[in-house]
């Protein structure tokens, strides 16, 4: 990447079950969609770039379990 360019997001490579490509990421807590525009005419934009609230569906990590309190002792 060049100088001049500010990476915002990596974008991955999907297809729907419909069989249709897009593009997918994640920028904070935004999820960042590309999906081509089906419904285009020569005015419309070949592609559209949708946000939406990303939800983190994996399982949360663990706390860190507390060390046992010293019973005793000198």
């Amino acid at each position: 990447m060049g100088d001049d360019l500010i990476k915002a997001a990596g974008l991955w490579k999907k297809t729907s079950a419909k069989g249709k490509p897009y593009l997918v990421g994640r920028m904070g807590g935004v999820r960042v969609l590309i999906l081509g525009n089906t419904k285009r005419s020569d005015k419309d934009p070949d592609y559209n770039l949708v946000f939406t609230p990303f939800e983190d569906k994996r399982p949360a990590k663990a706390e860190p379990a507390e060390p046992p309190a010293d019973e005793g002792g000198t």
